[in-house]
């Protein structure tokens, strides 16, 4: 079995609002490839990601660790959610 498809067996197994959480780190992870000079191949990775602009403009803001407190807080209340 490839990377591929044990990777997408696992997400398979994955309550809908994780597999969401997967897809959004999927597409950070787009972004992320697109931003920083790449050999690589894959089709969607050389095309220009509509969002790629807005990649890392609130990293030198003063409330972005805050942001990112109250994103994992809010997903820690999920799992709580998830686990009742």
């Amino acid at each position: 079995m490839s990377l591929h498809q044990k990777t997408i067996a696992k997400i398979q197994q994955l309550p809908e609002a994780l597999v969401q959480e997967v897809d959004l780190f999927v597409d950070f992870l787009i972004m992320r490839s697109l931003s920083q000079p790449s050999t690589s191949t894959h089709p969607a990775i050389k095309s220009e990601h509509p969002w790629l602009k807005f990649a890392g403009m609130y990293e030198n803001n003063p409330l972005f660790e805050e942001v990112l407190n109250e994103i994992e807080n809010y997903r820690q209340q999920l799992d709580q959610q998830e686990e009742k």
